[in-house]
């Protein structure tokens, strides 16, 4: 990607807190994506418990096939998706839209499956940040296509620069403000958003699915490496114990 085709992204991704890049993958790169992605989660989704209940805490979610599926940390199962996480082609880009050098979070996949009316509430990434880190960015790698009939991403323009209440929904957001725009793709467009922006999708009742994988970042925050390290493992320390604390 070019310097131009970095800084006519940027010119979309300040003031709107995203930004769509057409045709960002195609071809043999579009298809070895979804290869990987693909055969990867068809194996994590056989490992699952079949049924759990969901009253008790800490158990996995129920997976139907009318609902969808997420998975992250794909990183720590295939290492492809762990260089393309650290160092893929999109990581450069990822550095000049945050202004900062990104810092690796997760690789994950996002389906919904044909028929399936689950909705996701107005939300924003940056929840759960690690202390010491700033916000960052998601690239959204779309699969399929996607339009609000079969569930697309929308986003909240500029409320990237607001502040708001902690929750999924968010308290006191309203789509219907005038700011909502919704994420329609084509196979192998990309959709690169702030983890401060405010963004949502609908269910998909239509008997199209709607695929993508993700690769998610922090900001350095002028930290060196080893403090960045540092940062983390304590972030991992403190979510394992919250976990086991579940249980």
């Amino acid at each position: 990607m070019t310097n131009d085709q970095i800084a006519a992204i940027k010119r979309d991704y300040d003031p709107g807190g995203f930004a769509i890049v057409p045709g960002y993958l195609s071809g043999e790169a579009l298809e070895e994506l979804r290869e990987r992605a693909t055969r990867l989660t068809d194996f994590l989704r056989q490992r699952q418990p079949k049924r759990a209940d969901p009253a008790v805490r800490g158990s996995a979610p129920r997976r139907g096939r009318r609902s969808g599926d997420v998975f992250k940390g794909l990183q720590n199962h295939d290492a492809w998706f762990d260089h393309e996480l650290k160092a893929g082609s999109h990581v450069p880009l990822i550095k000049a839209l945050i202004d900062d050098e990104p810092v690796p979070g997760t690789a994950a996949w996002f389906t919904k499956h044909p028929g399936s009316m689950a909705e996701i509430g107005p939300h924003r990434d940056a929840i759960g940040q690690p202390p010491g880190l700033k916000p960052g960015a998601t690239i959204w790698i779309a699969l399929d296509s996607a339009d609000p009939e079969n569930g697309c991403l929308h986003y909240g323009r500029g409320s990237h620069r607001h502040e708001y209440g902690y929750g999924i929904p968010i308290p006191g957001f309203d789509v219907n403000d005038g700011t909502a725009v919704p994420a329609n793709v084509q196979p192998g467009d990309a959709v690169i958003h702030s983890s401060l922006t405010v963004h949502w999708s609908g269910g998909n009742p239509t008997d199209r699915p709607r695929r993508a994988v993700s690769f998610f970042y922090w900001g350095a925050s002028n930290q060196t490496p080893e403090q960045v390290d540092e940062i983390l493992a304590r972030w991992r320390a403190r979510k394992e114990e919250e976990q086991r604390s579940w249980v």
